[in-house]
């Protein structure tokens, strides 16, 4: 069977998914737009970008078309400072490593933590490692001034994607799936989140299984159940899931207000392994603080396998 969906054209403004509410996943960084430009789709699904849109290829044998998303891409719209805060967030600490050679893997194990204590509804705390083709990174400030190079507006000259396995607490309890962000189509694909509990063990897998194809996957050690998203070889001139040279492990929050919105305990990247088309890859990370601290986030390098997270001032 064949579903091609018929999509009106858009008119929205970044950062209106804030007042109309969250999907059941993880606003990802890139995907600050209307709910209709984010995606859930069952695990295992497959996604291929093309530049007429994305199409999606379900586990039960159907076929949809993505539309590209028309959301408008500029300012904020909110002349208070403080509003820009509360609403726009971004990757607040991370940690980055770019390689002078297309990466085919990176592979990572982190322990999910105690559960926040804030009573925020709205709120989106994510950790996750990821790959991508170039170094954009969403930081507070960056949408606010068309005129910046570091602004969103750029990522419809300079196509981007990001292809992320991500632990995320949203709202009462904490989730894992699979996610790509593409530009300039503007989707957002995650797979169904699997709901875990704290001490779970989660492995995050993100590997080329052949030419321009990925398995982007997380995985529950205690309940032996995944949330995966597959990336089939695209159509866009660009061949950028060839040449995902940047790798990430990244803490990003909307709506946080303090620190009772992180765990008071710390998430650890561990185990991490990122290869090339050659063999085993070394990383050489550095750590980056994005434009706001909302309590006392820290990204700590233990070795080339092992990056902390900490949230609290004890740790």
């Amino acid at each position: 069977p064949v579903r091609v969906s018929v999509t009106a054209m858009y008119h929205v403004v970044l950062l209106v998914f804030l007042f109309f509410g969250f999907t059941s996943g993880f606003q990802s960084a890139a995907s600050l737009k209307h709910n209709d430009c984010t995606h859930e789709v069952p695990s295992n699904t497959k996604i291929k970008i093309s530049e007429q849109g994305d199409y999606v290829y379900y586990p039960d044998g159907a076929i949809e078309l993505k539309p590209p998303c028309k959301s408008k891409i500029g300012s904020i719209h909110e002349t208070s400072a403080s509003k820009q805060k509360l609403y726009y967030d971004g990757w607040l600490y991370w940690a980055q490593f770019n390689y002078t050679k297309p990466l085919t893997q990176f592979t990572s194990y982190m322990t999910v933590p105690d559960i926040p204590v804030t009573k925020n509804p709205g709120i989106n705390l994510a950790l996750f490692p990821a790959v991508q083709n170039w170094n954009w990174v969403p930081t507070h400030g960056t949408p606010t001034n068309t005129s910046n190079p570091g602004d969103l507006p750029l990522l419809k000259h300079h196509p981007f994607n990001i292809l992320q396995p991500v632990l995320v607490y949203n709202p009462g309890s904490w989730i894992i799936e699979g996610m790509i962000v593409s530009y300039p189509t503007g989707n957002t694909f995650f797979s169904k989140p699997l709901r875990i509990e704290p001490g779970d063990r989660i492995f995050g897998n993100i590997t080329k299984t052949a030419s321009n194809t990925w398995v982007v996957e997380a995985y529950s050690t205690k309940q032996h159940k995944a949330s995966t998203i597959h990336v089939l070889p695209s159509d866009e001139p660009d061949n950028r899931l060839n040449h995902q040279m940047w790798a990430f492990t990244s803490l990003e929050c909307y709506n946080c207000t303090g620190c009772e919105s992180f765990p008071t305990g710390t998430v650890t990247f561990e185990d991490m392994h990122i290869r090339d088309a050659h063999g085993p890859v070394v990383p050489k990370w550095a750590t980056k603080p994005g434009e706001l601290s909302f309590c006392h986030e820290r990204a700590k390098l233990i070795s080339p396998t092992e990056t902390r997270f900490a949230f609290q001032r004890r740790h």
